[in-house]
């Protein structure tokens, strides 16, 4: 195994094209530095990488199709930088753990190819330029514990096959223009304890059966035109502790004096 490590350090400049003839690398970390510039097409000679860690810099440009070269690649992090352009690369038979482009400049299509990621326990694409559906492919990821995609401009319904990642226990797909109902199939995630949908276009009543998940703590789903009456059994709910609803149609009333509840509808 061999490794570079030179993480939270001061480090500027960009990363040099001849990173690519370090061909036994295993693992990159050069997080939290100040490293401008494009990530080289040379990283896809980079065949044994597994390791890829290039978050808080202020790197730029298009992610190189290269790294679809790297088939060992386990955890791939790039959040906060300027990266720009589509993902043009895909891993055929996928090893990836961690996938996070999160405060990014991406745009395009959510892949479908993702759904091959078995492995994958953390997807996040927060505060993109992304833009169409979320692919129903992504319920084949069965060890899914965060999907962050929230601050985009995804479209169209919620896919109903996200209720199999039963080990989901963080879901993010707020301020985006998802349309539709939530599918009733949520209920099947019986150890979430964050669901944020809120700023979407979602409309109908919300699934009763999502409120009996017992590990629930925040659920945010205000401002869109969900509609219906609360049910009894949200005061049964021992781990919730923040309940956000305002801006949609819901009647009835509900309290519980430490949990924050904000219930404004319209």
């Amino acid at each position: 195994m061999e490794g570079v490590y030179l993480h939270y350090n001061q480090l500027s400049g960009s990363i040099p094209v001849s990173v690519g003839e370090m061909t036994s690398l295993t693992a990159l970390w050069l997080y939290g530095n100040i490293l401008s510039g494009v990530l080289p097409a040379s990283i896809g000679n980079c065949t044994k990488l597994e390791d890829l860690y290039l978050d808080e810099n202020q790197l730029s440009g298009s992610l190189p199709e290269t790294l679809s070269r790297i088939k060992s690649l386990r955890n791939f992090d790039a959040t906060t930088n300027g990266f720009t352009g589509e993902i043009s690369f895909r891993f055929e038979n996928c090893k990836l753990e961690i996938f996070s482009l999160s405060f990014n400049n991406i745009k395009g299509e959510i892949p479908s190819w993702l759904g091959n990621c078995r492995s994958l326990t953390t997807l996040g694409f927060v505060n993109n330029s992304m833009s169409g559906k979320i692919p129903a492919s992504l319920g084949l990821l069965s060890n899914l514990t965060y999907l962050l995609l929230s601050q985009n401009s995804l479209s169209r319904p919620i896919p109903p096959e996200i209720g199999n990642c039963r080990l989901l226990e963080w879901l993010e797909l707020d301020a985006n223009q998802l349309e539709g109902t939530v599918p009733k199939e949520f209920a099947n995630l019986r150890i979430l304890s964050k669901l944020f949908l809120f700023e979407n276009h979602l409309v109908g009543e919300f699934p009763e059966n999502i409120w009996s998940i017992p590990t629930l703590e925040s659920v945010l789903i205000y401002s869109n035109s969900f509609m219906g009456k609360l049910p009894a059994v949200l005061a049964e709910l021992k781990s919730l502790q923040n309940i956000t609803l305002f801006d949609n149609f819901f009647t009835g009333s509900y309290h519980r004096s430490w949990v924050l509840i904000v219930i404004w509808s319209r």
